[in-house]
């Protein structure tokens, strides 16, 4: 399995699409069952700027298995624009209205849109199920964009006193 990650990852960094396609087909069916692995292959691919096959393939697996991991993944994939992706992903909300991973992502996709009250709506009903530094951080730059650089700073200070790992004292 390693060796199979550290080819995936070389083709990532190339961003040889073709080398990871040929791989992809050669992976043993039983580590492309693993979910972990299917979500390495997602992200080299869009290391291949695989963007389009990457969203058909993450909605396709979200019809069968709900994994946070790909809603999380949906929500950073670049584009230009995202009106039918925010739509795809609102009518998830209707199975998983309280989902911080799929909160954040919608957030994401309206702040493309830049449909600033919905994004800030769905940053903060994803801080309050779950508040987490890089919720803060969506919303002080969302809060940024818009100008309100009183909020962001209070947000941005928020983040900061939940990092997994604290500053050391000085």
């Amino acid at each position: 399995g390693r060796v199979y990650a550290d080819l995936m990852e070389k083709a990532a960094v190339t961003g040889n699409a073709a080398e990871l396609h040929d791989l992809w087909k050669r992976y043993p069916a039983r580590l492309r069952e693993s979910e972990a692995v299917q979500l390495r292959h997602l992200e080299a691919l869009l290391a291949c700027e695989e963007t389009a096959k990457v969203e058909k393939e993450v909605v396709r697996r979200l019809k069968k298995h709900w994994h946070p991991a790909l809603v999380d993944l949906y929500g950073r994939i670049p584009r230009d624009g995202a009106l039918k992706q925010l739509a795809t992903a609102e009518g998830w909300l209707k199975q998983h209205p309280d989902d911080p991973v799929l909160l954040l992502c919608l957030g994401r996709l309206a702040m493309v849109e830049r449909e600033w009250g919905k994004a800030r709506d769905y940053l903060e009903r994803s801080h309050a199920v779950r508040p987490s530094e890089e919720v803060c951080l969506e919303l002080g730059r969302l809060l940024t964009a818009v100008g309100d650089h009183a909020a962001a700073a209070a947000v941005f200070r928020a983040g900061t006193a939940l990092r997994s790992s604290p500053l050391p004292e000085l």
